[in-house]
């Protein structure tokens, strides 16, 4: 403001007389109104550069980060195909080994006829070895009476050549 003071205001001789007309003051007014309106123009065509710079830039990061988000989506989409993938191949793999497997009722009707099987050949075996245990038993009693026999046959044999053995010296002894 001082220095619009200094312009209007002029000395001359000792008093304070204005230099300024209203064409002057109009001519000033005009010359800062376009100052400001050029300062404030270049100001705005300024704004308007950094405001279309700064919106190119962020128009390329979202682009950067868009791209970069696309291709996150597509790996993470091709991983998850790949698990899903995998999982697949291992329920087909289980589906098919159930496939191969006995089913329960199958499996427990083949028990059961083990089982029963089982059973038969523990009560034949039990037989064969009562019939055994008799015909061990029958040969005991059989070697029993054969080696009775066969001591009292020794007995007897025992018996006759002690007898022969006695007329023999009888009739040695009265025939000399």
């Amino acid at each position: 403001m001082r220095i619009l003071q200094r312009k209007v205001i002029g000395k001359t001789e000792g008093s304070e007389q204005s230099l300024w007309t209203v064409e002057t003051l109009h001519e000033h007014l005009l010359t800062l109104i376009t100052a400001n309106e050029i300062k404030y123009s270049e100001r705005f065509d300024a704004s308007q550069n950094a405001i279309h710079a700064a919106f190119a830039a962020q128009k390329l990061a979202v682009d950067t980060a868009l791209s970069a988000a696309d291709r996150a989506v597509t790996k993470a989409e091709t991983a998850a195909e790949k698990r899903f993938e995998s999982v697949n191949e291992f329920r087909q793999t289980l589906t098919d080994q159930a496939g191969t497997f006995i089913p329960r009722g199958e499996a427990a009707a083949v028990f059961k006829s083990y089982d029963d099987k089982l059973e038969a050949m523990r009560v034949s075996f039990e037989k064969s070895n009562d019939a055994l245990s008799k015909e061990i038993s029958n040969l005991r009693e059989s070697r029993s009476e054969v080696n009775g026999k066969a001591s009292g046959a020794n007995a007897v044999w025992g018996y006759l050549v002690a007898i022969a053995g006695i007329v023999l010296a009888l009739i040695f002894h009265f025939v000399k």
